[in-house]
This record gives C-alpha cells, sequence and structure tokens, in this order.
C-alpha cells in the first residue's frame, strides 16, 4: 500500500504509463481518509462552537426556541465557509487523482481521454455547488425548524438532490477503476507493478 501511494505522489504530473487496479485504489482509499480528516478538522470547530454557544444561551434563560433559532443562525452562516473549503478541497483532490487515473485506464488499454468526462463533472459539480450556496443556506434554516415538518421534509428533499450532483464525478471513477487490467503489455506500456 504505502508503495502505492509513493508512486502515485511521485507521479502527480505523470500522464503516460500504466497503474494497476489495485495501485489505484490504495491510493485513492489513502486521498479519502486524507479528505475525511481534513473533512473533521473544518466541521468540528463549527459545531463545537455553535454548541457552545447553544449552552450558553440556555443557561442565560432563552428559550428552547430561541436556542434553536440560535444554533440555525449560527450554522447557517458558518455553512457557506464551510461549503467553500469543502469545494477547495474536492478540487484539490481532483487533481491530485487526475494522473493516477489516467494511468488506470491506460491499464484498462482505454484512453486517458475517458478521465475529462470525470473531470468535466467535478466542475460541473463544483460550479452547481456555488451557484447552490445561499440557497442551501436557507435550506438549512428551514430544515432546522421543528415546528415547520412540511417545510423540513421538502428541504430535506432539495438537499438531498443537490447533493447527488457531486456522486456523478465518483461514479466514472468507480465505473473505470473497476475494468479488468490488459494482461501483459498494451499501448500504453509494459504491464504494471502491483502494490
Amino acid at each position: 500500500m504505502g508503495r502505492a501511494i509513493k508512486h502515485a505522489l511521485a507521479n502527480l504530473t505523470n500522464f503516460s504509463g500504466r497503474d494497476a487496479r489495485q495501485a489505484f485504489w490504495y491510493y485513492v482509499l489513502f486521498l479519502f481518509i486524507i479528505n475525511i480528516v481534513v473533512g473533521l478538522f473544518i466541521s468540528i470547530p463549527m459545531m463545537v462552537t455553535a454548541f457552545q454557544s447553544a449552552f450558553e444561551a440556555a443557561q442565560s434563560g432563552m428559550t428552547e426556541d430561541e436556542v434553536a433559532v440560535l444554533m440555525t443562525e449560527q450554522m447557517s452562516g458558518q455553512m457557506g465557509s464551510t461549503m467553500w473549503a469543502s469545494l477547495a478541497l474536492n478540487l484539490l483532490l481532483t487533481c491530485l487523482i487526475a494522473a493516477s487515473f489516467v494511468r488506470c485506464l491506460h491499464d484498462s488499454d482505454h484512453s486517458g481521454w475517458w478521465a475529462v468526462l470525470a473531470v468535466v463533472a467535478q466542475l460541473g459539480a463544483a460550479a452547481f455547488t456555488i451557484t447552490q450556496i445561499g440557497k442551501m443556506q436557507e435550506l438549512m434554516a428551514v430544515t432546522m425548524n421543528p415546528h415547520d415538518m412540511a417545510a423540513y421534509f421538502e428541504g430535506q428533499s432539495q438537499m438531498y438532490a443537490y447533493g447527488l450532483v457531486g456522486w456523478i464525478a465518483p461514479i466514472i471513477v468507480i465505473v473505470f477503476g473497476i475494468m479488468k487490467s490488459t494482461d501483459g503489455p498494451n499501448r500504453f506500456g509494459e504491464e504494471p507493478f502491483t502494490a
């Protein structure tokens, strides 16, 4: 596993040759774990701040509804920053995986140009996210209101629909990433090492 990660990181701009499926997926796992860790570092402070404010508000005598409104306002405001940070992280991960994905495509004897589908899908999801940040903040405020269940369920369904857009690029990577390797040499080079 370590060898696969080291190989991928050493070849971040190398779009030629082949990477075995196993090596590719070890590298994807590594990036996935990094994504989770960075995501926690982004979201935990937001949650701690919101709960700390809610606790202080409750101690000061605010009603449960007032505390809920306060938390909703805080989390909705911080959500914009969180979405921008998540967007930047996803674009960085796209750059980090691009060359390795192209080499994985080569391993199954597919043109690296198929990777453009995943990149375009990821950029499209990023553009869509940028246009929807304000709407997502509004939806969050609606979904945090426990007294309007109809609005809550409608807001949740809209949030799920927005979330599905971000899955297009990973599905493309999964579909092409699980394709069988070519045995022996192919038009992109010799059979790659396995991790």
